[in-house]
């Protein structure tokens, strides 16, 4: 996009082709990042969007979400599939063609509303909005004849209701606060930049001393202060496009507010950082007010990262406030934190921007160096190839006692150490959970030394949430393998530091698993199964995490309701539905045993390959007969080749599809049979990738290859340890 905004149509032609593949083609979640720079490339350098922008969206676009997503998505900065694309258009149109967009907002739908606004309302688009008189009448002509009652979805409604002027009741503000009032016990240091912005738009709707007052009578909010913080920034940042040169006044404001709160954490303290950027620009601030700032505010406040937004924000206005001299420390900084890649990596990107406009040498200097130490460790920041594939083909490891117990004791402190490495280099998102899986892998082989680790991740202090679900796990390793008493299994689950949603159904998943233990008498099962039923009955038969409850708790909780002659109030999920079919491993088995014609073979290949048909087959003996079937009928495994390649099988984890969890038993049994093997090694060498080290762990474990599954194994380690270390 630069190289094409600074005239260099040929490169950015160039560059978009090599990096782009066949239009709207994505394969999964994370190739919907790439549509922005699609969207891009079609109207700026395809065509003149300024004809085809909104036909384009009114004609085909629309069109081509109507069936995605709706739930959120981590891989989406917590966005569904549907409100990202969505907004991905939205955002081509607020750079590139903002006079067009006038005549898109009349035509909009409630939903593609409701994520336009909230797009508005960020801090990098809403100066669009400010003395932007077309725009706000369109809005207001909008907004004026909404009707819904205030939800989470709909905020910034409310929102530029109050930056128009227009009425916004007694009851809606209540409405508004009781909206985000779920958020408060998820908002932590880890998690603040992707749930602070629903609580600045409550803010701003229902006003400071509402907002305190929820403040002052909140339970479960254990970063209520940085949120107050956050959103009185929030309101001198909308003030400042009111009044220019603002500043100093704002600057001391804050400082008598807050002198006396606790300082923020370093991540909150990168969030405000940011946040002062924006003011600071909005405020057509000088050098004279940036040494000002500096000087004063000693408080919540990172220097570095306030330079990096201020210089992307507008990098010529950088120049006039900040010289070179100021940027010395920063390199400075940067000698003392080269150990750690993900911020020497980071820091490297970000000087070599601010020196772009000042020292042409140095950034390329530090551009050069970013690239050659990120090369081979790219995709460090999103990557759960440690923190899931990793330790879960440790459990396998585990599962099949090859090691003694001094390697599983020496091998378990190694792994320890690289999760909580992993947990300190990458952005805390979705690799956080590292921790937990390796804790739920040794506690399917070692409770005890399970809480050992946990106790240990415990006194860090690092994070309570994922603190509480590795405690869950073990208690139900240990519930299953030693059947702990009921008094204590409720002293440990009380430790949980706020009862939310999760924390409601992690005890769901306790109780159950006390309900199928043979181990527990009648008394505390009839206990659990009140207090299971209370549960159901709390959530109204629905968890976030339907799928999983109705897989492993659903027939066992259906049992105990028929012989209490209770109605089970669980929802079969929605996906559940989505089958086409369900076949048990026994109806496919017999399905095999009546192939006699490659029609009936293809038939089952249909069957299988269909995402919508929910098939387990668990038994490996099942997958032999069906090798064994292919070749009779083919004289060689092409079918099964193929099917390989359409579950990606060595390129992702196991939920492609429903089918696909033990596919790999049916690799082994190609594998192991000399009639499919050089085909099959064949298809895993040309197919390799993401998930290799992982899936042929659980290939040769399945083969009982003990030898060439730890040597993998080993290698996965060293490899593993080298992204991080």
């Amino acid at each position: 996009m630069t190289f094409y905004e600074k005239g260099k149509n040929a490169a950015a032609a160039e560059v978009i082709t090599a990096c782009t593949d066949e239009m709207w083609n994505f394969e999964n979640v994370t190739d919907l990042k790439e549509l922005e720079g699609q969207l891009f490339y079609k109207f700026k350098v395809l065509e003149d969007g300024k004809d085809t922008y909104v036909p384009f969206f009114l004609s085909k676009y629309r069109g081509s979400y109507k069936n995605y997503y709706t739930d959120a998505n981590s891989l989406l900065d917590n966005q569904s599939p549907k409100e990202f694309v969505i907004k991905s258009y939205f955002s081509v149109g607020f750079k590139h063609f903002r006079n067009e967009l006038l005549g898109l907002v009349p035509e909009l739908n409630e939903l593609e509303l409701c994520i336009f606004l909230d797009l508005l309302s960020t801090l990098e688009f809403l100066p669009l909005f400010f003395g932007n008189l077309p725009l706000q009448a369109a809005i207001s002509d909008r907004i004026i004849k909404f009707r819904k009652r205030p939800k989470l979805n709909n905020l910034p409604v409310f929102f530029f209701r109050r930056l128009l002027k227009i009425n916004v009741t007694e009851k809606q503000i209540e409405d508004v606060l009781t909206a985000v009032r779920p958020l408060q016990g998820y908002i932590r240091e880890y998690s603040f930049q992707r749930h602070i912005h629903p609580f600045a738009l409550s803010y701003i709707i229902a006003g400071d001393s509402n907002f305190m007052r929820e403040r002052n009578s909140a339970r479960d909010f254990p970063a209520v202060d940085d949120v107050v913080k956050y959103c009185a920034l929030f309101d001198l940042y909308l003030n400042g496009f009111e009044a220019i040169g603002s500043l100093p006044k704002n600057l001391i404001y804050y400082i008598n507010r807050f002198k006396k709160w606790y300082p923020a954490k370093p991540r909150i303290k990168a969030v405000l950082s940011r946040l002062w950027a924006y003011i600071f620009y909005y405020s057509k601030a000088n050098r004279t007010d940036y040494l000002q700032l500096t000087k004063m505010l000693t408080i919540d406040f990172e220097s570095f990262i306030f330079l990096t937004n201020l210089n992307k924000i507008d990098g010529l206005y950088f120049t006039k406030i900040v010289t070179e001299a100021e940027l010395e420390p920063h390199e400075n900084t940067l000698k003392k934190v080269k150990i750690d890649y993900s911020v020497y990596i980071d820091t490297c990107f970000l000087l070599s921007g601010m020196f772009s406009q000042i020292n042409a040498e140095k950034c390329l200097f530090y551009i050069r160096e970013a690239f050659i130490n990120s090369k081979l460790r790219h995709g460090w920041r999103k990557d759960i190839f440690i923190s899931d594939f990793f330790n879960e083909s440790f459990a396998k490891v585990l599962e099949k006692n090859w090691l003694t117990r001094e390697e599983v004791l020496e091998l378990s402190e190694s792994i320890f150490l690289l999760n909580l490495r992993l947990f300190e280099v990458t952005d805390g998102d979705h690799t956080r959970y590292g921790i937990l899986n390796f804790l739920d892998a040794l506690g399917g082989y070692d409770v005890k030394l399970a809480y050992k680790y946990w106790k240990r991740f415990q006194k860090l202090d690092l994070e309570n949430h994922v603190e509480n679900l590795s405690l869950i796990a073990i208690i139900i390793h240990d519930i299953k393998a030693n059947a702990i008493p009921y008094d204590k299994v409720q002293e440990m689950v009380n430790r949980w530091s706020f009862k939310n949603k999760e924390y409601t159904q992690s005890l769901f998943k306790v109780e159950m698993e006390i309900l199928k233990s043979d181990f527990y008498d009648d008394d505390v099962k009839k206990k659990c199964f009140s207090k299971v039923c209370g549960i159901v009955e709390s959530v109204k038969g629905k968890f976030d995490y339907q799928q999983g409850v109705i897989e492993n708790y659903y027939d066992a909780y259906d049992s105990y309701c028929q012989m209490n002659k209770k109605e089970n109030e669980i929802i079969v999920d929605a996906d559940d539905n989505l089958a086409d079919r369900k076949i048990t491993q026994m109806e496919f088995s017999q399905i095999i045993d009546k192939i006699s014609d490659k029609k009936e073979l293809q038939e089952v290949y249909s069957l299988f390959s269909n995402r919508n048909n929910k098939i387990y087959i668990e038994d490996k003996e099942i997958w032999r007969k069906w090798i064994d079937k292919i070749l009779f009928v083919d004289g060689n495994i092409d079918m099964f080749v193929q099917l390989t390649k359409e579950q990606g099988f060595l390129k992702t984890g196991f939920w492609e599809t429903h089918n696909s969890e033990y596919f790999y038993l049916g690799v082994a049994c190609c594998l192991e049979n000399p009639n499919a093997k050089e085909q099959m090694e064949k298809c895993l060498i040309e197919n390799a990738g993401y998930g290799a080290f992982y899936k042929l762990i659980y290939v040769f474990a399945a083969m009982n290859d003990k030898k060439s599954t730890l040597a993998l194994f080993k290698k996965f380690y060293k490899f593993c340890d080298f992204l991080v270390n």
